[in-house]
Parts: C-alpha cells; structure tokens; sequence
C-alpha cells in the first residue's frame, strides 16, 4: 500500500480536521475547515491537488456501544459527496476517543485552550489517519 497519498478527514459540524500521511506512513496534521458559508468541496479540491491524494480516510463516529448514530449517517453523506466529486476511494476508520486522545495530548505538552480549539481537529484527524496506516501494515 502507498502511505504517500492518503488523506484524513475528522468530519465535524462546524470544523473539519485534515491531515496526511507522509512518505514514511506517518501522519501530519495539515489543517483545519472552519465551516462557514465556503465551499468546503472546493477547499478539499484545492488539498487533493496539491498533495496528489489517491485515497480519503473518514474518521466514522460510532458510539461507544458500537453503534452508528446521526453522525456516522452525516459523514457517510459527505463521503459520498467527495467520492462523487473527486473520484477517489473512500475508507472508513472509527474515530471513538480521537478527539480526547488529541485533547489529552496537547494538554500533555502545555498548550493553552485557546492555541488547542485551532488545532486539535486536525490533531484528531492525524490520530485517525495514523490509526488506519498502522492496521493496513
């Protein structure tokens, strides 16, 4: 498998994380969507090209119980979205405690609420990217 091209996605409501993988399989975070009135499928349009992405990787909020709620149904709708607009493959990797993860780690390091709220989507997206690298090793 290339790691080279893979893109992470942390989907949320109002800021979507985005990370990539790297040449070496490891993941970075890229950057952070805030959803406003902008055409997020033109700023995905702008990633995909300028880091040649051949793969997306969604992070899929399941429940704790493993169950698929209102979000696992709203991020499947903007999976396909982007598999109809970009022609790329699509995969799914559960992000249940992604966020918290991040949130915890950031905090590890010292770093202000403030500076964590600008980062810590794409910080969750690398985690959920890194997680679906390290399975299809």
């Amino acid at each position: 498998m290339n790691f080279t091209k893979i893109l992470g996605i942390d989907y949320g409501r109002r800021r979507i994380g985005v990370a990539v993988c790297g040449p070496l399989g490891i993941a970075n975070p890229l950057t952070v969507i805030v959803r406003k009135n902008n055409d997020i499928l033109k700023e995905f349009a702008e990633i995909i090209e300028e880091n040649d992405i051949s793969k997306i990787v969604l992070g899929l909020p399941k429940n704790m119980d493993n169950t698929e709620g209102e979000m696992v149904e709203e991020v499947k709708v903007f999976a396909k979205e982007l598999e109809e607009q970009f022609e790329l493959p699509i995969d799914f990797c559960d992000e249940r405690l992604s966020t918290w993860e991040a949130q915890n780690s950031l905090k590890s390091i010292g770093m202000s609420t403030k500076k964590r709220k600008k980062i810590i989507d794409a910080v969750a997206a690398t985690l959920i990217l890194q997680n679906y690298v390290d399975r299809k090793k």
